[in-house]
Order: structure tokens, then sequence, then C-alpha cells
């Protein structure tokens, strides 16, 4: 790509006000640079065992959605799939010609993972797996060829290009998703507001004096708090909110 072409991309990425919107600025650059296709995807709650929990992971994708049934939906692929595991435990970037190098070397799961990927022709990519500085977050990135064009050479060569560009464009997009609210809303008003108080150290009495309510009510919605971020504290709702930058945002 071009300078100006990088500047302007990375200034319609930083000056983005949704993660949908830097996202698309994103997918933009990378159709540019060579691959028509894309998955990212970030958890904020990863564990010592995998990605965590499906409800805290934040997927954006333009993969074709027969394919995403198969591989996120109906039977979760993505949870053994080599590439996607490579990048929960790597950062950096890795030809997909890995798989076919390492083949031998994986388990029954993940070379079923490999067939359904050459039954639908998502073969030939790269990922790029994002460095973070926290125990609990990851996200990567695939770019991938369109389907049915398994060319891993063309993708290697697209990224000897392209890959410098799309490396750094791509972690400025993620560090400004990272700052957004996801997607999508996860608390009423009503709910931040209260657990916006809380957090800053008042108490349910105080809390509802300062909102006009009753003690009740700021215990209602702390519970049905509670219940939106999948928690079982209040402390633990108030950590989780201002995680998915639900809280705090104004």
């Amino acid at each position: 790509m071009k300078n100006k072409s990088i500047q302007t991309a990375l200034h319609h990425i930083i000056e983005a006000q949704s993660a949908e919107t830097a996202w698309l600025f994103l997918l933009e650059v990378i159709q540019a640079c060579g691959f028509p296709l894309a998955m990212y995807a970030y958890t904020r709650f990863r564990t010592a065992n995998g990605m965590g929990n499906e409800g805290d992971h934040l997927v954006m994708t333009n993969y074709p959605n027969d394919y995403l049934d198969g591989f996120m939906l109906s039977q979760e692929r993505y949870k053994i799939a080599p590439m996607a595991k490579w990048a929960l435990e790597n950062s950096g970037s890795r030809s997909w010609g890995w798989v076919r190098e390492n083949y031998d070397s994986l388990d029954d799961a993940q070379k079923e993972v490999v067939a359904f990927n050459q039954s639908h022709g998502m073969m030939a990519g790269y990922t790029l797996g994002f460095r973070t500085t926290r125990t609990h977050e990851k996200a990567g990135i695939g770019y991938a060829l369109a389907a049915y064009d398994d060319d891993q050479d063309k993708a290697d060569a697209l990224w000897a290009e392209h890959g410098a560009d799309l490396k750094l464009i791509s972690e400025v997009a993620h560090l400004k998703i990272m700052s957004l609210p996801l997607p999508r809303k996860v608390l009423t008003e009503r709910q931040v507001q209260v657990l916006e108080w809380i957090g800053g150290g008042k108490s349910v009495a105080d809390t509802a004096q300062i909102m006009a309510l009753t003690q009740g009510t700021i215990e209602k919605h702390l519970r049905l708090a509670r219940e939106a971020l999948a928690v079982e504290t209040t402390a633990q709702a108030v950590h989780k909110a201002a995680v998915y930058n639900q809280i705090y945002t104004a």
C-alpha cells in the first residue's frame, strides 16, 4: 500500500466511534491487500485451558455463512482449529502452510477440522496473533484467500508484499476495538448508572438516594446486571462491565 493510503486507513480507524466501523475500515484495507476474507476474534476472559466462555468472545468476519455454521455456531470447531490454537498461544504472523507442514503432529480432532476447512475451500491464508500484556486477553485475525482458492504460494507472496502494512493497521484496529464498547449492548442505561455509582464506592442506600429510587429497585438493577454479565457478585459485574467498556464511557 502507498503511504498516503496507509495514513488514510489509520486515520479512519482511529476516528471510528464503534467497533463495527473500525472493523469495516480494517476489512477494506485487508481486501485491498489481496485477501478477500478475514476473521477477527477477541476474548477478554480466556482461561488456562482455552478461549473461555463463548459469550465473552467478540468475533467479526465476512467468512461465508455455511462455513461459519460448522466452524463456530453448530460445531464449535474454532476451539480446536490448528491456526486458532496457534494464535491463542503465540504472537506474530504464521502462514497457513504451517498446517500442511505439521499435519502429522495434529491430533484426530484437529485433522477433522482441517478436512472441514478443505471441504469448504478455506485452506490458504495467514494468521496474526496479537501481543497482549493482560493474562486473560487474547486476540487474533485470519486473512484468507477467496473460498476454494487454495494457492498458499499466492497468499505467502501477498504477505511478503503487504504483511508489514497489514500487521501495523490490524494492530491499530485491534487497540481501537479494545477501547470501544462491545458491538452488542449488554446493559441497560439504568444498570450502567447503578454499576457506576456502586463501582465508585457508593452503597445501595446511597445510590438509591442519588438516583431517587428505592433500595429494592437498585437491588433489582444490580441483579439484572449480574445476570446480563453472567457473574455471581456485584464486584464481578463492575469489573466485567468496565472491561467490556460498558461503564465509565462518558
